[in-house]
């Protein structure tokens, strides 16, 4: 029988913002995953505020240290880990590595580990944010394209 899809949004770099449209994508989520730098701690409760679970690994713009660096997760069969600042090589056991720092826009295949960059800011930082949902039920990915004031939808089916 097949799991019941995951909705989780995941987003990273939001340097002391919450984006206007997060509120709206964020209605009906399972999970909210951010990638670091984060920065203020209120900007952490407004992201909490908005029901879902919250797990979050800390950026190098982030000063909490008790913030995991690394986070590994498994969503209907799907293996993610959740960092900041991206390894050179995909590591074992993993197959989707999401992270920031970048901000530039990625959906690479290293090896058997898709690496992607969820969010990607333009400068200036808060003139343009990017929040993506991740939809989980099996082990493929498909991007389905914008929605919502610049908001990619990626649904892994």
């Amino acid at each position: 029988m097949p799991s019941k899809p995951l909705r989780i949004l995941v987003l990273a770099d939001t340097h002391n913002h919450l984006p206007p449209n997060v509120p709206e994508i964020a209605k009906g989520v399972d999970e909210i995953w951010h990638l670091g730098d984060v920065c203020a701690s209120s900007v952490l409760e407004q992201f909490e505020e908005l029901g879902p679970t919250v797990t979050l690994v800390r950026g190098n713009c982030d000063s909490n240290s008790d913030t995991p660096l690394v986070v590994d997760l498994v969503r209907n069969g799907v293996r993610f880990r959740l960092v900041h600042i991206p390894p050179s090589h995909g590591p074992e056991n993993i197959d989707v590595l999401l992270h920031g720092h970048t901000h530039v826009p990625r959906n690479e295949r290293r090896g058997d580990v898709l690496f992607k960059i969820p969010v990607m800011l333009r400068v200036p930082i808060e003139a343009r944010q990017r929040a993506r949902l991740i939809s989980t039920s099996d082990r493929t990915a498909e991007s389905t394209g914008d929605y919502s004031n610049c908001a990619e939808k990626t649904t892994i089916v």
